[in-house]
């Protein structure tokens, strides 16, 4: 590892009002309070003025622990490798900053601009997020577990196999964003919109969903076990392959969803609208369909056995059940409802 320079952060503000821009393999003083510093004013005056897409500031592989650079007007910001642990960026403005592998730590960021920023293979943990700007943002495997993203604006940001478990989501937005094998297990995201998102593999076990915008999202074999996705809209969405078994979804929107092959053994799905739904070879073991809207759903080759009060469904006669697996006691439940023409495979 290279040895760092030692820099007092006054000094630093100086040599950059004098123009210098490379301060690769820095450190300055712990706690240096940037946002109080005598020139803070003069010099975002002075950065505003300056061309930083061609010219930018470099930290590069510095370590500027528990710094406090709160408003601070750092676009372009080239701090690759280095170490932010604990460090107050709130409200800064870093669009397109490189943080790639950085540590980023526990730093507080609430409102933080980093729209178009990358966060590529850094380490967030613990970091607070709140209402920042993620749009456009590149987080492929970044670390965001135990962080709070509430009401964070991710839009189009790609962010495949990043690491959210256990992180506060609340309200978020992640609309077309490329999330294909990321984790969030077990996080809370109450509200979150993923409108339109790819969700491929993604890891959602025991996640609080309830509310969560699904809307025309990928979700090919996305694991959702035991997750909460209560009055949850997945109209559209595709779910091929998915596992949601014991998950809840009471007051779901699956309209239309594409849900073949999918494992919804023990699921709640009490009042959901599965109207047009595509169930094909489906998994419905022990499934809970009480007031269920499944006209026009396709059910074909599913395993319906011990399904849970699939007699109270609603328009259950529209649906189509050939070739459904079903045991003799749903099979007597369901028969005086529907058509001559229902091929049961009726099993022990």
């Amino acid at each position: 590892m290279a040895r760092l320079t030692s820099m007092q952060g006054d000094e630093l503000v100086k040599k950059i009002l004098q123009g210098e821009r490379d301060f690769a393999g820095v450190r300055i003083e712990e706690n240096y309070n940037l946002s109080e510093c005598r020139n803070f004013q003069e010099l975002q005056s002075y950065l505003k003025r300056m061309r930083l897409w061609q010219d930018p500031i470099i930290f590069t592989a510095g370590d500027f622990r528990f710094l406090n650079a709160s408003r601070a007007y750092l676009p372009f910001l080239q701090a690759e490798y280095s170490d932010f642990k604990g460090a107050n960026l709130q409200n800064a403005n870093l669009f397109k900053a490189n943080f790639g592998n950085a540590n980023l730590w526990e730093v507080y960021m609430p409102g933080t601009n980093l729209r178009f920023a990358n966060l590529a293979h850094t380490n967030l943990v613990r970091s607070n997020l709140d209402q920042a700007n993620l749009r456009y943002a590149n987080l492929q495997h970044a670390n965001f577990k135990f962080s709070s993203l509430r009401g964070a604006m991710l839009e189009n940001a790609a962010a495949f196999a990043a690491n959210f478990e256990q992180g506060r989501l609340q309200g978020a937005t992640f609309a077309f964003a490329n999330l294909k094998n990321a984790n969030f297990t077990d996080a809370q995201m109450s509200g979150i919109n993923f409108w339109d998102a790819s969700l491929k593999g993604a890891k959602m076990e025991g996640a609080n969903l309830e509310a969560a915008n699904f809307k025309s999202a990928n979700l090919d074999g996305a694991l959702l076990r035991k997750a909460n996705l209560s009055k949850a809209n997945l109209q559209y969405a595709v779910l091929r392959d998915a596992n949601l078994s014991g998950a809840r979804m009471p007051g779901a929107r699956l309209l239309s969803a594409n849900l073949e092959n999918a494992n919804l053994e023990n699921v709640d799905l009490q009042g959901a609208n599965l109207i047009s739904a595509n169930l094909t070879s489906a998994n419905l073991h022990k499934a809970c369909l009480k007031h269920a809207k499944v006209s026009n759903a396709d059910f074909s080759h599913a395993d319906m056995t011990n399904v849970r009060d699939i007699e109270q469904c609603i328009n259950l006669v529209d649906a189509n059940l050939n070739h459904t697996a079903v045991t003799p006691e749903v099979h007597e439940k369901i028969k005086n409802l529907l058509s001559q023409k229902t091929l049961f495979i009726v099993t022990d």
